[in-house]
């Protein structure tokens, strides 16, 4: 009774502070008087764990009008003051999270907008405090939550996946900023990776000291996980994103001067030579500043860029209103070879150290392969043997866009004049049909993936259908 009494007291008080039944006030208190009456109901609700908590609208009642509603029975009275005591549970603890949501998101943007201490490791590998600063914060901001509950509370685990939800969203939204050179890009990759590692260092210790039911445990691990997936796209996508520092200064030293007849004269294929200089130099640094699992990705990224900056020299030849002819095709046509022979050959080295690398070395030259020998089908002409139709299928099957390879395919053979490109356009539109059943199968793959939440494109797209 006594119990009940305190409780009906307390219950009436705590509605006047709070607004009423639906809490109108709340937004006034603190997140630390939010924070301690949760706690309070929840201890209190503890004495009376026998007693099933009913779902009942917080009111107002007086002690005496309560009494004589229960026919003076103190088991009923006290059910309906912890019913009453639970509902205005519910309205603190949403206030409550609405606090969490916007506090985690004032300190994450501050943290992230700050001035992060940048570092090597041992090894060499850049980094920065970032993860540290992130983690840090807010493991103090769960630690406080989690000191004022009983490891069966769910408020700290609602609170927890708030937080997780909160960082995954700041991460998206901030690290793209970050990458404004060669250096940032590796430690952004090395910080990404190291993220993962603190936040399942966290979410270990919630386990461990925490009752979590099946529901809580798999609504935490959800969170958990996407989290975990947003840190590795954004470790990729950092090492990714390297190609677009080296390949700057070679598009400032060489864009648009292959298949020139200057390129042309070059008997030991220099500018290919030159490429490859400016990315050995770039790896030098790579191999001490990334991360390995990373740096295979840089270099996954840095074949695709090559392959593509050469098809955009190639457009940017046939694309020229006046002199777009090879001046020699057949010296060209050695000089393609060897241009392709000098490049493979750089990264064909680095499949000893990354034996994965073979097969997109295959995958991406295959484009290159196939335009070379379409041009060579071009100058030498037809036969039996080697026909354009057996090659453009190849092309389409890897570009998996009709427009682009009609695009690419009719440029390739205005290097050797407008009949050659007006020939290729024909063929084209008499394979239409049999190419465009790559792009089918490219648009139901592309269903496939809806639904799917894609953080980040692949930071060759813009360049993929450069042709387009």
């Amino acid at each position: 009774l006594w119990y009940a009494v305190i409780g009906s007291v307390a219950s009436q008080y705590i509605l006047q502070e709070i607004g009423g039944q639906e809490g109108n006030d709340l937004p006034l208190l603190t997140p630390t008087q939010n924070l301690d009456l949760l706690a309070w109901i929840e201890k209190f609700r503890t004495k009376f764990k026998h007693v099933e908590i009913r779902n009942e609208k917080a009111v107002f009642i007086q002690p005496t009008d309560l009494w004589r509603s229960c026919n003076g029975d103190t088991k009923e009275v006290l059910a309906k003051v912890l019913a009453v005591l639970w509902d205005i549970h519910r309205l603190v603890e949403d206030q409550f999270s609405l606090c969490t949501q916007n506090h985690t998101t004032e300190w994450l943007d501050s943290v992230y907008s700050a001035d992060h201490s940048h570092d090597q490791t041992a090894e060499g590998r850049l980094t920065t405090s970032l993860p540290e600063d992130t983690w840090i914060l807010a493991n103090i901001q769960l630690t406080t939550i989690r000191e004022r509950f009983t490891s069966s509370s769910t408020v700290f685990i609602r609170a927890a996946y708030i937080v997780f939800r909160c960082m995954q969203v700041k991460q998206r939204k901030a690290w793209k900023f970050i990458l404004t050179d060669v250096e940032m890009c590796c430690a952004a990759a090395n910080d990404a990776a190291r993220m993962i590692e603190l936040e399942e260092n966290q979410l270990e210790a919630i386990k461990t000291n925490w009752e979590l039911d099946d529901s809580n445990l798999h609504q935490l691990e959800a969170i958990a996980e996407q989290l975990t997936t947003q840190y590795f796209n954004d470790a990729v996508f950092s090492a990714q994103s390297i190609y677009k520092f080296v390949f700057q200064p070679i598009e400032e030293d060489l864009q648009g001067r292959f298949f020139e007849s200057e390129w042309e004269d070059k008997t030991y294929n220099e500018m290919a030579k030159t490429v490859v200089r400016t990315i050995e130099d770039f790896m030098d640094d790579l191999q001490v500043w990334l991360e390995p699992r990373m740096l295979r990705k840089a270099v996954d990224a840095l074949v695709k860029a090559t392959v593509i900056f050469y098809i955009k020299n190639l457009l940017i030849k046939a694309g020229k209103r006046e002199n777009f002819m090879l001046v020699e095709p057949q010296r060209a046509l050695r000089r393609f070879a060897g241009d392709i022979t000098v490049l493979e050959d750089y990264f064909e080295g680095l499949t000893k150290k990354f034996p994965a690398l073979e097969r997109v070395l295959d995958s991406e030259f295959e484009v290159l392969y196939s335009l070379l020998e379409l041009l060579e089908i071009g100058h030498d002409g037809f036969s039996d043997l080697t026909h354009p139709q057996d090659i453009l299928p190849q092309l389409q099957k890897k570009i998996r866009n009709l427009e682009a390879t009609r695009f690419l395919a009719s440029k390739l053979w205005r290097l050797l004049g407008q009949d050659a490109e007006e020939e290729m356009i024909d063929m084209l539109t008499e394979s239409e049909n049999l190419l465009a059943g790559f792009d089918i199968a490219r648009e139901e793959e592309e269903q496939g993936l809806q639904g799917r939440q894609i953080e980040h494109k692949d930071p060759l797209l813009e360049l993929d259908f450069v042709i387009l």
